[in-house]
């Protein structure tokens, strides 16, 4: 195996003598960890499916990425998210180089597209992208980084009621063909999630929302965050790919309330997000049906231009010649 080949001395010395690169890299982790530690981290990156040279150059590659200036904050608190691809993340049947090429995807989209200030807001706290105000209560949609809990996405979506989150959805920014897709771009929904002791305020906010859950609240917002950004289609994982085996959320059951295509382990929903004709509704239940379609195309708009505001720095209060579109901005639903 290529990972136990590297404890031999000949491909150590074999290693060093790789290339400038690999010299430079060898030297500095002797220096920084001592040879212990890099021994491991080699034995962490090199993989059975390319060969010792080809894992540890990809890594560098990846490490390069990380080294931006725009993900410096990002790397300051998260600095072991370089090592994310090696262990299983976001579907159970990509391989390690498909999980590496997607952590190099999701930053290299992202970095031309927003500004510097971007990732130090979201480690500085969450970028609220719409809120709601209904009965009493306050319903708000954040973006955030996802921490420790990458392997499910980078970014994380939560829907919070009176400013307890109660919700989650993870993302990530994918190349097409790992969901089966030929688009070049599609983002990645890779967890949706509950917060157990929160069932209460799941269904205060179900309620606030005109019986949109949170889950679909959030779906919404990722539906602007893809207009933001330009990219065609939304992917979901389905059940069978699911990495952790105690999933209590049924994905399947989820999708299947979207007109997409199941393609595999996936579901894909065009962006924008096409609606069922109001014809296949019953008639008793139109009337409920456009004011939860109303309410989810607020949403995202709202956080399509949220996004863009995040993404640039731009001041999201509208300004006097936007003063008629308030109630697209902070809409109250009461």
């Amino acid at each position: 195996m290529n990972s136990l080949s590297l404890r031999t001395p000949k491909s150590l010395f074999a290693l060093v003598l790789g290339g400038p690169t690999l010299v430079l890299y060898t030297a500095k982790h002797l220096v920084r960890y001592g040879p212990m530690t890099l021994l491991r981290n080699l034995e962490r990156i090199v993989s059975d499916e390319e060969s010792w040279r080809g894992s540890i150059s990809e890594h560098l590659r990846v490490a390069r990425v990380m080294r931006s200036r725009h993900l410096r904050p990002v790397m300051r608190q998260y600095p072991q998210l370089k090592f994310r691809y090696l262990f299983p993340n976001l579907a159970a049947s990509f391989p390690r180089m498909w999980r590496r090429q997607i952590l190099l995807h999701h930053y290299q989209y992202l970095i031309p597209r927003v500004g510097e200030e971007f990732f130090e807001r979201l480690m500085r706290g969450a970028v609220v992208l719409w809120s709601g105000t209904a009965n009493g209560s306050s319903q708000e949609v954040r973006l955030v980084f996802s921490g420790k809990y990458t392997h499910d996405g980078d970014m994380t979506l939560t829907f919070a009621q009176n400013a307890s989150v109660v919700y989650h959805v993870a993302f990530s920014i994918v190349p097409g063909f790992v969901v089966g897709s030929k688009e070049s771009d599609v983002i990645l929904v890779g967890r949706i999630q509950g917060v157990p002791a929160c069932r209460e305020a799941i269904k205060a906010a179900t309620k606030a929302c005109h019986d949109v859950s949170p889950p679909f609240v959030l779906m919404a917002a990722i539906h602007g965050i893809a207009q933001a950004l330009g990219i065609p289609l939304i992917a979901g994982l389905r059940n069978a790919e699911q990495v952790c085996s105690d999933v209590t959320f049924d994905y399947d059951a989820f999708w299947a309330a979207f007109v997409g295509t199941v393609r595999g382990g996936f579901c894909h929903i065009d962006v924008p997000i096409p609606e069922k004709p109001l014809t296949d509704i019953a008639r008793v239940h139109r009337r409920r049906t456009r004011v939860k379609r109303q309410l989810k195309s607020v949403i995202a708009l709202n956080s399509c231009r949220g996004f863009r505001a995040a993404a640039h720095a731009l001041r999201t209060d509208p300004s006097p010649s936007d003063a008629s579109m308030d109630w697209q901005t902070h809409l109250s639903l009461e």
